[in-house]
């Protein structure tokens, strides 16, 4: 494969974000289509690089280069970016970026990365396969819809159906995989915390670093579920059944607002990032070589299909 930068501008304030466009080398498979990734929240740059206290195989896992990888290998061409902010895999951030790290930005971002990048490969927004993980399946909704629905597929990792107010709720009180300093959490609690969000003053969450806007934006935003039905594309969506942080009973919200999923992939005995516990401890990567099997034969489906 060939791996070339590729930088593109922010519609919203100028800034210049930067990814890589892997590509099948020269004598390779042929050209199958081309695949936008959408990390998940946080500091996540280009690669989904996973420290590694939280792996496997204890030492930095890169999600979304092994994602990128096995569909180039099979001869799909795709873009990845670094979050604004980010600078690469040493995870340092520019601060005052950072803060601008918001839903409404982040969307933006997305679909000014969709256009550039179908713009740089001389292709409509129609033959884009988006691919999102955690918050990029919602902002991977979001992209599709402005771009009018028009995308060959979504490829949701770990998706988000609830409302944010929702998954705060189950992440705070009911996911099994909470914190320890949670585990009397009450919905009173639930409610301190939003009202925390909605009222402080304070730029960046103590406890997630992230800008307290994004919190409030995505508060304010309805269902994943509910937003999901506009996108006319085809829709897979892969969960591991261990997931305590977007667990496997999110396919059934889609499907109960109304969403007719193409496919649907739950994995027992994987979590988040589809990699296996470690020690009874939930991993964040590698991903499982099964699993990247499926996403490519998912993306193979969506390019072949009328």
């Amino acid at each position: 494969m060939v791996e070339s930068k590729f930088q593109f501008s922010s519609s919203l304030d100028g800034l210049t974000l930067n990814g890589t466009i892997a590509t099948p080398s020269i004598g390779g498979a042929l050209n199958r289509g081309h695949v936008l990734l959408l990390g998940g929240s946080g500091k996540v740059d280009r690669d989904e690089t996973i420290p590694a206290e939280h792996t496997l195989t204890g030492k930095p896992e890169k999600l979304f280069k092994q994602i990128s990888d096995a569909l180039v290998l099979e001869g799909f061409t795709t873009f990845r970016y670094d979050k604004r902010g980010i600078r690469g895999s040493t995870g340092d951030i520019d601060r005052s970026l950072w803060a601008t790290a918001d839903r409404v930005h982040l969307i933006s971002d997305a679909v000014d990365a969709s256009l550039c990048f179908c713009k740089n490969q001389g292709i409509e927004p129609s033959e884009l396969t988006i691919l999102g993980h955690s918050e990029g399946t919602i902002i991977g909704v979001e992209c599709a819809i402005r771009l009018g629905s028009k995308v060959k597929g979504l490829i949701l990792l770990g998706a988000v159906a609830r409302s944010f107010r929702e998954l705060i709720e189950y992440q705070l009180v009911s996911s099994p995989e909470r914190p320890d300093e949670n585990r009397n959490a009450t919905l009173e609690d639930v409610e301190s915390e939003i009202s925390k969000i909605l009222n402080t003053q304070d730029i960046f969450h103590p406890d997630d670093d992230k800008p307290f806007a994004y919190h409030r934006q995505m508060l304010a935003a309805p269902a994943n579920s509910e937003r999901i039905v506009l996108v006319s594309a085809p829709v897979a969506i892969f969960q591991g059944r261990n997931d305590f942080i977007t667990p496997a009973d999110e396919i059934e919200r889609f499907r109960k607002d109304g969403l007719t999923v193409h496919t649907a992939h739950v994995y027992d005995g994987l979590g988040h990032a589809f990699s296996a516990d470690l020690n009874g401890r939930p991993t964040l990567g590698p991903i499982e070589s099964y699993v990247l099997n499926d996403i490519v034969a998912v993306a193979t489906a969506f390019t072949e299909s009328l």
